[in-house]
């Protein structure tokens, strides 16, 4: 019971688990801090932990993975200079107002351009005055050693993020398509019954999401299925426009006939197993769309051999 109810929440909270995929790659990479900790024991070692560690999670809800590593680099850097600023001025309070005064205000007004930066802003701000402490103030040689290792830290960081297994990520992808299907089920039911009644904008944002998610996967991990399926839920939903605007004649038995086929595919993706009833689609032979979901279930049906 318990189970269920955290699985419903964490559902509803993150919808297609990319923030617990996240979440994981960036457990993964403090666990390998902490075994280089463990054999080599660096210098500077929690200071620079934290400062990665702020970087991955504040980054978690990107869903591009490599503006996710931009991000991740961009705060690292960001962080590391503002905090050398702010020490280098520690022993003066009045000059250390103005280091914190004059950085806030540079990332802020950076932030109307760039909008991230009002984050890295808020997150860096509080890390460098608060949290990060050096052995002595204006002492070179201290930052020259910590930038080494930061910039050392973080190529393994990357490293680890590149090695991490795109299968999860392939993953979130089938998440987003399950939910994409299961809106356009409902669309194409909605639309049978009534064709006046509005659809729901707030559902097509899986669609969207989809198609950002398929940037992550390359062509080597599936992704040259995983974006052909996208065209074809594409152009279902380009049909399903058309229909409600009378571009195109379509009958409520078709309309029918596409949800009810649509979620045979949702039930097909949701267990993992190849969509085999072809039955559902045989009154719509002679039709375009007969064409696309015999495709789209092909297409899944290669997909799921392969995951």
């Amino acid at each position: 019971m318990f189970i269920s109810k955290l699985n419903k929440a964490l559902n509803h909270y993150d919808p297609y688990g990319q923030l617990r995929v996240n979440s994981f790659q960036t457990l993964t990479v403090l666990i390998c801090f902490f075994l280089i900790n463990f054999i080599y024991s660096p210098p500077y070692l929690e200071t620079l932990i934290i400062i990665l560690a702020f970087g991955l999670l504040g980054t978690a809800k990107i869903v591009s993975f490599y503006k996710r590593q931009q991000a991740t680099i961009i705060f690292s850097v960001v962080t590391t200079i503002y905090a050398i600023l702010v020490n280098m001025v520690r022993d003066y309070n009045f000059l250390s107002v103005l280091m914190v005064g004059f950085g806030m205000g540079t990332m802020f007004l950076l932030s109307r351009k760039f909008p991230f930066m009002a984050g890295i802003a808020v997150m860096a701000n509080l890390l460098a005055v608060v949290v990060i402490k050096f052995p002595s103030a204006g002492n070179s040689y201290v930052y020259l050693n910590f930038i080494i290792l930061i910039c050392f830290y973080l190529i393994i960081c990357l490293g680890i993020m590149n090695l991490f297994p795109k299968v999860y990520y392939v993953r979130v992808w089938l998440r987003a398509c399950f939910l994409t299907l299961d809106a356009f089920d409902e669309y194409f039911r909605i639309s049978a019954i009534d064709g006046d009644t509005p659809l729901d904008d707030r559902k097509i944002k899986h669609f969207i999401t989809l198609n950002s998610f398929t940037r992550n996967i390359s062509i080597k991990d599936h992704g040259f299925r995983l974006r052909r399926m996208n065209i074809l839920i594409m152009k279902l939903y380009m049909f399903l426009i058309a229909a409600r605007n009378n571009v195109a004649i379509s009958t409520e038995t078709e309309l029918i006939t596409i949800a009810n086929a649509l979620k045979e595919i949702c039930l097909a993706i949701s267990e993992s197993r190849p969509c085999t009833n072809t039955a559902l689609t045989t009154k719509i032979k002679d039709s375009k769309q007969y064409v696309i979901l015999e495709e789209l279930r092909s297409s899944w049906n290669k997909l799921c051999s392969k995951i």
